[in-house]
């Protein structure tokens, strides 16, 4: 779930400079400019990363133009990113110590280890046991036997999130869908069940309204049948302008529940 939109930046601005994420992102925001250089560290392969590599940016406020220039940086620590069968984890992991060894600086390592029926804190440890004291940083993740991980193929890898974006995105034609799609995905993939649920109401009732809390329209009938007892009120307007009001309260209901079924989907 997005901690900041466009929406919560402040207005007239020149240049907005935001961080946390590791690609490179630009994009016009009013009448600036909102800028992530990324990291300068390669936690991960990315296509972001493959265009632009890593870097920085030179931010010049004092003419009479805004001037941002991007400066590209050679990654010098490696990055180890392994997709290991779980039945040759300890051999392969004396591999990859074997190797970090013969490096001059610590480098990044990114593991996913696949098969197995184990708790996901055993593999952490045996991780940390064999790897910690030799590595700048260590991230992994665990796809027990009969669970798919989307991002590995036998002989290669795939970017999931990404074609998942592609595909919502062509569907779609919304870019907050495609986001939202691969939020909820991340939660899913991590088990996060209710997280997952709490980002899909999060947007709908942000978008669309929020729908279980919709005053119902037999409580509109009662507000109407109260006019009439209390005043002299043409009947039959009351009753045309109610039909009506009826209606559109159907069509938004309709709409409502088709979209939040889109959203429920993802469950």
């Amino acid at each position: 779930e997005y901690e900041i939109t466009i929406g919560d930046l402040p207005e007239n601005f020149d240049y907005y400079a935001l961080g946390h994420l590791h690609d490179y992102h630009r994009k016009e925001c009013g009448n600036g400019c909102l800028v992530y250089p990324g990291s300068m560290e390669l936690f991960n392969y990315t296509d972001n990363y493959e265009k632009f590599g890593k870097g920085f940016c030179v931010v010049d406020l004092y003419g009479d133009e805004l001037k941002i220039d991007r400066v590209s940086v050679e990654i010098e620590r490696q990055l180890f990113d392994e997709k290991i069968n779980y039945f040759e984890l300890e051999d392969k992991l004396q591999e990859i110590k074997n190797e970090i060894l013969k490096l001059d600086k610590e480098p990044m390592v990114d593991i996913t280890v696949i098969g197995g029926d184990v708790e996901s804190a055993d593999i952490y440890d045996l991780l940390q046991y064999a790897l910690k004291d030799h590595v700048l940083n260590l991230k992994y993740n665990y796809v027990p036997e009969g669970k798919k991980d989307l991002d590995f193929i036998e002989g290669g890898s795939l970017d999931a999130k990404k074609m998942l974006y592609d595909k919502v995105n062509e569907k779609y034609d919304d870019e907050n869908i495609s986001s939202l799609s691969v939020d909820i995905y991340e939660k899913l993939a991590a088990n996060e069940i209710e997280d997952a649920k709490i980002i899909s109401n999060s947007y709908f009732n942000e978008h669309y309204g929020n729908f279980e809390d919709e005053k119902p329209i037999k409580d509109i009938s009662e507000e109407e049948n109260s006019i009439n007892d209390s005043s002299e009120v043409d009947e039959e307007l009351i009753d045309n302008s109610f039909e009506e009001e009826k209606s559109v309260n159907d069509d938004s209901k309709e709409n409502k529940k088709q979209i939040k079924g889109s959203l429920d989907d993802f469950f």
